[in-house]
């Protein structure tokens, strides 16, 4: 650690961050597996002094923390050095192609500066990169060596099958790298770091419009209670005047009055009924039976539902 090594603390400083890195990598499934089917290239890394492979680049001394120093924008800076890296990807693209490139110029790697926009289609482009060199230096026989029209087609059939094990290989490395890259480049990071913040004052007002949901719900509750109680209060003032007038609550029409039918009242639904037939087909009746549960609830007990015949 640095704080116990200040003799030499960019040293220790640098072989703190040599072992993040390690353990960053141990830790990713994919990386490590990765990693450990090319552990000896990316450990020799630059030990041959820099040398390129046959077919140009040699990208397994970028997947190394030391390859760059720092993140700013000068020559040696993160940014600059991997800007190189990909353009000279590039250009061996459009050097090696067999035919014109109809790909179009790769997004630039930026600057420290860059806009997110601009980033994000950088790693959007070479996350699907797939490579259009010939990797003729890996055929192992010569086709005009053959000794018949036969032995040739075989030959160009095996060397077509090691071409193509040889692209997909390189595929594999860029997007190896972009990976590589991606984890350490800072304005990644940050935009990991904006999205997470938004989402959590996404998911922090969504919280406070559910709170604020169910206190709207009980609040409406809470009304309805109080206008049931309030209608309840009305109902048994007007029972109690009836009585003290002398008539029934459940109400008998005049003898005047032609049907001289009576008059039967349901007080939780409010309604009368003119035979006790139908008083009683009321009670059995599904919205009755729920008005005297919703009743029971707002007021916490029984209700005696009473109907005088006179």
């Amino acid at each position: 650690h640095p704080d116990k090594n200040r003799d030499d603390p960019e040293g220790a400083t640098k072989k703190m961050q040599e072992i993040n890195e390690a353990y960053e990598t141990l830790s990713d499934p994919q990386e490590r597996s990765w990693y450990d089917g090319h552990r000896d290239q990316i450990l020799r890394g630059d030990d041959d002094g820099g040398a390129e492979k046959e077919d140009g680049l040699n990208l397994f001394k970028y997947f190394r923390s030391d390859c760059y120093k720092g993140f700013e924008d000068d020559a040696q800076g993160f940014y600059c050095v991997y800007s190189e890296v990909f353009n000279k990807v590039w250009a061996e693209e459009v050097y090696w192609a067999e035919e014109e490139d109809d790909r179009g110029e790769p997004p630039p790697f930026g600057t420290s500066t860059t806009e997110w926009r601009d980033v994000n289609a950088f790693y959007s482009y070479w996350s699907n990169f797939q490579t259009r060199k010939p990797m003729a230096h890996k055929d192992q026989w010569n086709p005009s060596d053959a000794p018949n029209r036969q032995v040739r087609r075989a030959i160009e059939q095996e060397n077509l099958k090691l071409r193509r094990a040889a692209r997909k290989e390189y595929n594999d490395e860029i997007k190896a790298l972009i990976d590589f890259i991606r984890k350490r480049d800072k304005r990644v990071i940050a935009r990991q770091q904006a999205v997470q913040l938004e989402k959590a004052k996404e998911a922090e007002l969504k919280e406070q419009k559910k709170q604020q949901m169910e206190i709207d719900r009980k609040a409406a509750r809470e009304a309805a209670k109080l206008e049931e109680e309030e209608r309840w209060k009305r109902l048994q003032e007007e029972k109690a005047a009836m009585e003290a007038s002398g008539h029934a609550f459940v109400g008998q029409s005049s003898e005047s009055e032609a049907d001289d039918a009576e008059v039967f009242v349901c007080e939780v639904c409010r309604k009368t009924f003119k035979s006790q037939k139908q008083y009683d087909a009321h009670e059995k009746s599904k919205k009755h039976i729920q008005a005297v549960k919703e009743f029971k609830l707002l007021h916490g007990g029984d209700s005696e539902e009473e109907s005088e015949e006179e």
